[in-house]
């Protein structure tokens, strides 16, 4: 999803919003669909690619916090093994993005957003995704 604008001004931020909120649905529609195994492929690129949009749109301003999500769950997902943990982690990061998106919590969300990224951060680190990176 290209969405086309710089999150930057007012009146794009007043779009972000509806915006972030559509695609965390889209998000959440994916990572049900990484359940299913023949799915799991095309969910996994679908998330990185949600992901990416979605950090993209929200820059480092009125969006930082979405974006700081979208952005440890796409790393997370690029290289992470879609066992039940993996999932479970992909679940808390789907959490923490629509309660952000759904409370409007803008910038980088202050001490909440600080406790917020350091769970999500402290989930991935106890799953250690393997390292999907093709050899050079």
């Amino acid at each position: 999803m290209a969405w086309g604008f710089d999150i930057s001004t007012e009146a794009a931020a007043e779009r972000f919003w509806p915006a972030a909120t559509h695609t965390t649905v889209a998000l959440a529609r994916a990572a049900g669909e990484a359940r299913v195994g023949p799915k799991r492929q095309a969910a996994r690129e679908r998330i990185v690619v949600l992901c990416a949009d979605l950090k993209r749109a929200a820059g480092d301003g009125e969006g930082a916090l979405v974006g700081a999500i979208a952005g440890s769950l796409g790393a997370f997902v690029a290289r992470a093994e879609l066992d039940e943990q993996a999932l479970d982690v992909i679940a808390g990061h789907l959490e923490a993005l629509r309660a952000v998106v759904s409370h409007t919590i803008a910038g980088s969300g202050g001490t909440i957003g600080r406790a917020i990224m350091a769970g999500l951060e402290a989930s991935v680190a106890r799953h250690a995704p393997a390292d999907r990176t093709p050899a050079a």
